[in-house]
């Protein structure tokens, strides 16, 4: 079992829950109710956790035939996967507003999000519009299901 972790961001907001998976420079959070909620480390306020797990970070475990794959993602790469997959996702953004939609394109140092209902596919008939929306202004990406593998 994973460690439950309380993540701040800068937005305000704490997403709280195990930790599924850590990336490159991001960390994936079971929400409540199911799904993940991806919270890039720049937007990272604080992290609680237990006094375990908090002495368990100071001893560096390691894996066994060096780093995996998961901790080699980067939070571009997740973000052009959720592209290709045409990921429904909310978008929470520094001063705390919420975008719903899905993920046109990702750059280097943007995305391009089309914005429609929660839970509808993206179509053209759907799409209400667009927002370009600079990556140091994402601090949590909501996706209903499971991170892409």
């Amino acid at each position: 079992a994973s460690a439950s972790v309380s993540v701040d961001v800068d937005a305000g907001a704490t997403v709280s829950g195990p930790i599924v998976t850590v990336g490159a420079d991001w960390v994936g959070v079971s929400a409540t109710g199911g799904g993940v909620v991806v919270v890039p480390f720049g937007a990272i306020v604080a992290i609680g956790m237990s006094l375990g797990d908090l002495l368990r970070t100071a001893r560096g475990e390691s894996e066994p035939h060096g780093v995996t794959l998961a901790a080699r993602i980067t939070f571009g790469f997740l973000l052009r996967d959720l592209v290709r997959r045409r990921t429904s996702t909310t978008l929470g953004l520094r001063g705390g507003k919420g975008l719903v939609g899905t993920i046109d394109r990702a750059g280097e140092d943007h995305l391009d999000l089309a914005l429609h209902d929660d839970g509808q596919p993206r179509s053209a008939q759907s799409v209400s519009g667009y927002r370009l929306v600079p990556l140091s202004a994402v601090c949590t990406i909501t996706l209903a299901g499971n991170l892409p593998r």
